[in-house]
């Protein structure tokens, strides 16, 4: 797995029984530059998630 070892373990997560609503699920970036995940959380807030590995 690439990443971060903590983001990578908050992008594997089952997130759907924690989170509102899933935005963009865990994407690589083109090029081999990381991944992205955006999210909005069980209060509303929009959250999203960069690994540049």
């Amino acid at each position: 797995m690439l990443g971060h070892p903590v983001l990578v373990q908050v992008l594997n997560m089952p997130y759907e029984k924690y989170y509102a609503n899933d935005l963009l699920p865990k994407t690589a970036l083109p090029g081999q530059h990381g991944h992205v995940a955006f999210f909005i959380d069980s209060e509303g807030n929009r959250i999203g998630l960069y690994s540049s590995s």
